[in-house]
């Protein structure tokens, strides 16, 4: 995704990366509390 975004907006390369990297982040704090919530429930 990054790699795509990048060719398609090159002069917003930096930008695009920072934000690939808070969304990689994100994504991997919500699946550990969608499973936390899942495990608390069962």
């Amino acid at each position: 995704m990054i790699g795509g975004l990048g060719i398609m907006a090159p002069t917003r390369r930096d930008e695009i990366n920072a934000l690939g990297l808070k969304s990689i982040v994100s994504g991997t704090l919500t699946t550990c509390l969608m499973g936390a919530i899942v495990g608390a429930m069962t």
